[in-house]
């Protein structure tokens, strides 16, 4: 067995995260996909309306999925990319 074997997703969490910090996070996700061998990557930008998914330039856009949370008025709101 290798540490490729048997990896399913890999996440980025952010605190309402800026472009650049999305961007660098999307290049760590990236290094995963090749090192490790995932199929799917998940970015989440928490306490944002944002999921920066227009500010991924790598070449696994199909592998990633973003998403955006916040909590408005006691109700979740949530959008992806």
């Amino acid at each position: 067995m290798s540490v490729k074997d048997n990896n399913h997703a890999v996440w980025a969490l952010k605190w309402r995260a800026s472009v650049k910090k999305a961007q660098a996070d999307f290049v760590l996700l990236d290094e995963m996909f090749e090192a490790l061998n995932y199929p799917l990557g998940f970015f989440i930008n928490i306490g944002s309306l944002d999921p920066m998914h227009q500010h991924y330039y790598g070449k696994h856009r199909d592998r990633i999925v973003a998403v955006a949370a916040t909590h408005d008025d006691g109700k979740p709101n949530v959008r992806w990319a």
